[in-house]
């Protein structure tokens, strides 16, 4: 990922664990940007700790068909 869900761009340096607050979403450096994980959106960690096997599947709502 390279926004979260709102538009709002992700830290970079937050990933890679460079980034020198750990405190909250909002990037010290950046407002503009988040301390979500690029790999899975968690706030808990960036991606240089990330545990995810698999991104999520957002594409499970998308093949079901509307019923009339």
């Amino acid at each position: 990922y390279t926004t979260n869900r709102y538009g709002n761009p992700l830290c970079y340096g937050h990933q890679s664990g460079s980034c020198p607050s750990t405190k909250g979403v909002i990037c010290p450096k950046d407002p503009s940007r988040r301390h979500l994980c690029n790999l899975c959106l968690s706030a808990a960690h960036g991606a240089d700790q990330c545990t995810s096997s698999s991104k999520p599947d957002h594409s499970a709502h998308a093949n079901k068909k509307r019923k009339v």
